[in-house]
């Protein structure tokens, strides 16, 4: 593993967990270090080469920095439905959940942390309750001598427009992952529509503050399918209401504080809870870019202060940057990957159309790619890899255009100058025992 202490370790990689592995079953995720912070996400398939198609989205996002600070959030959309169904869960004792909402919602299947001391270093996964089907579930692991503080928080959308501190750290926090499915209950019932939000937010002591949010939304119980979606680098989190249309709930990230940081809500609609991600140390940046229109073709994302990254995170709603807040656009897609290289590079996505009679929804699942889209027919749109990472950021490439130029953000992340690993950390498939 080579002699020197890594400066800010990252690593990204797969767990196939299959509807055959019991309670009580662990999964390793192999990182090559010790792990500090954990990120997974999902959209309901299972396969374990790339993958693309129509039926149900059962999206997970989870969160940890221990065994006992945790926390998961899901939602579902059944295919076909000639009246949408759409449901969405939340729970802080778990760290990867799935829904099913056809019929009456229901957890189907659980996973939590057992340790941040996996075998090979990295973190061990639990089955707390047994899944329904086989899933492939994708993640990211933070760690490294530069990363001197982490936490993960929660907190609930205000009651009232304006400032709102978050003051429960110990630090001040130079990047903070934030994201939500608008519920106001944790561990309990379930709510109608699929809502399904993630931000990107950095303010470094000295620095300027930088951040995106992507939102992905379906109504439930529509006759006509009733989808949302939102992208733009002018704010770290966006919501609207379960009946669709324009955000009636939004943040911009104003400043990291001594013990936590403020975001700003200019409007505010519901009590929804949220999570934070946050670090102290390491470099930080994040970014934004359109998908070129050509196959072949290259777009750079640099980073502020002309670091090399270590690795990096992208999302996309599939479509141009979203105009200012409040106005949303319709159809519900996502696209979240994470890549160390150019050869260890992930994606997943969704696609809920908008206005049609009986619901068309697909997922897709890329293991070459960092970024993918999805057309009306159900296959590959857009599909952007990693062609190089450089001394101030990543070169993407196009490997499938459809000929227009959709917004992504993306946060990229690197070393302060501080000796590092001699061996690199490159991909690692999640192995059970």
């Amino acid at each position: 593993m080579g002699g020197l202490l890594m400066a800010l370790a990252f690593a990204t990689g797969s767990v196939n967990v299959a509807s055959t592995a019991t309670v009580g079953t662990t999964f390793d995720l192999v990182a090559g270090f010790a792990a500090k912070a954990l990120l997974l996400w999902s959209t309901g398939r299972s396969e374990t080469t790339d993958a693309v198609g129509g039926g149900n989205h059962n999206t997970v996002m989870g969160a940890a920095i221990s065994a006992t600070n945790r926390l998961t959030k899901a939602s579902f959309s059944q295919d076909a439905a000639a009246t949408s169904v759409n449901t969405r869960g939340q729970r802080n004792t778990a760290v990867w959940g799935e829904v099913d909402g056809a019929g009456t919602p229901v957890w189907t299947g659980l996973l939590d942390v057992n340790n941040f001391t996996a075998s090979g270093g990295g973190v061990q996964l639990i089955v707390d309750d047994q899944l329904a089907a086989t899933r492939e579930i994708f993640w990211a692991i933070w760690g490294g001598d530069d990363i001197t503080d982490v936490a993960l928080v929660e907190f609930q959308e205000p009651g009232a427009t304006g400032n709102q501190d978050i003051t429960t750290l110990s630090f001040r926090p130079d990047a903070v992952i934030l994201g939500h499915q608008r519920s106001s209950t944790n561990n309990a019932t379930f709510s109608t529509a699929s809502h399904h939000g993630l931000g990107f937010a950095i303010h470094p002591d000295g620095g300027s503050v930088e951040q995106c949010a992507v939102l992905a939304m379906a109504d439930g119980g529509s006759a006509t399918m009733d989808c949302d979606r939102w992208g733009s680098n002018t704010r770290c989190l966006a919501m609207n209401d379960n009946g669709g249309g324009d955000l009636n709930g939004y943040a911009s990230y104003v400043t990291s504080l001594s013990n936590g940081f403020r975001l700003n809500w200019p409007a505010r609609a519901f009590t929804a809870w949220c999570f934070a991600l946050c670090f102290k140390g390491g470099l930080w940046s994040v970014g934004e870019g359109t998908t070129p229109t050509s196959a072949g073709s290259t777009v750079t994302v640099t980073t502020t202060g002309s670091f090399s990254p270590r690795g990096g995170l992208v999302l996309s709603h599939g479509q141009t940057e979203s105009a200012a807040a409040p106005t949303a656009q319709t159809g519900d897609e996502w696209s979240q990957g994470a890549y160390t290289s150019t050869t260890n590079r992930l994606a997943c996505a969704r696609l809920d159309r908008d206005a049609l009679a009986d619901a068309q929804v697909a997922t897709a699942i890329e293991h070459d790619e960092v970024l993918v889209l999805i057309s009306s027919s159900d296959t590959v749109r857009d599909a952007m890899d990693v062609d190089a990472i450089l001394s101030n950021g990543t070169r993407f490439i196009m490997d499938t255009a459809d000929g227009v130029a959709d917004w992504f953000g993306v946060l990229q992340f690197g070393d302060t100058g501080r000796p590092r690993m001699t061996t690199p950390v490159s991909w690692y498939r999640a192995t059970n025992w």
